[in-house]
């Protein structure tokens, strides 16, 4: 059987927020099927200390130490890649209720610019947005008073960060769309796996919430909108360096 993870082999792929728990998984996995991996963040949620347990230093290699609002920066990494995962987010609902500027700042004007370099970029053939399952609000009551979601339930975002990430989906389709650029929506729910570490409370930081596996960067069967989008709802993915996410 054809195995899709093996065409990263040798493909330049950007993820955004990619030195923490999610993001320093998906960069091993998709370096042990050979992809050239670029991972660009600020390294501002955690200390030096927890970044390096969860894998990634100042030395590691394909590293760059940035802000997605950076639009110089953010083109030429784009520009230089055939898939962008982006990652990188604001994500604590709470720190987005305290502190709404940055949030804006990363879930929003950080989004737009991580579009808006994929779509003018000529050789970028797909861009993994991650959502989250936060989108869907509380779900609809089933039986025993247990809330259900389906992935084709209205969305109901409650707070800053859920209204925020459907925000990020609704331009992902319009922008990359009309730029004729392949995507794919993640919404996960849950998430989890080996060297979490709980965040510093109460500061901020990018976290990257993903429920994304190399292969929906390559080949996603559409399910939405279309040839090009997808939209998958996951409820928990232990992620492991060793094993495919």
């Amino acid at each position: 059987m054809f195995n899709h993870l093996t065409t990263l082999a040798d493909a330049r792929l950007l993820i955004t927020g990619g030195a923490g728990l999610i993001g320093a998984a998906l960069a091993s996995q998709a370096r042990s099927l050979g992809a050239q991996v670029i991972v660009l963040d600020d390294l501002s949620a955690y200390d030096a200390d927890t970044y390096a347990i969860l894998g990634t230093t100042r030395g590691t290699p394909g590293l760059t130490v940035g802000d997605i609002n950076d639009r110089p920066l953010i083109e030429r990494l784009t520009g230089g890649s055939d898939f962008v995962i982006h990652a990188a987010a604001y994500s604590t609902v709470a720190g987005c209720v305290r502190n709404p500027d940055a949030a804006f700042a990363a879930n929003v004007a950080g989004t737009y610019e991580v579009l808006r370099a994929a779509a003018h970029a000529r050789n970028v053939q797909r861009l993994v947005y991650i959502s989250s399952a936060q989108v869907y609000g509380h779900g609809v009551a089933g039986p025993d008073e247990v809330q259900v979601f389906t992935e084709d339930q209205p969305t109901n975002p409650l707070n800053p960060y859920a209204g925020a990430k459907l925000w990020g989906e609704t331009h992902t389709r319009h922008l990359l769309e009309a730029a004729g650029v392949d995507y794919t929506i993640v919404r996960p729910f849950s998430v989890y796996g080996e060297r979490q570490i709980p965040k510093p409370a109460p500061g901020p930081g990018w976290w990257p919430s993903s429920a994304c596996t190399p292969a929906s960067v390559k080949n996603c069967r559409s399910t939405t909108a279309g040839a090009r989008s997808a939209t998958s709802s996951t409820l928990t993915t232990p992620p492991t360096p060793s094993s495919p996410l």
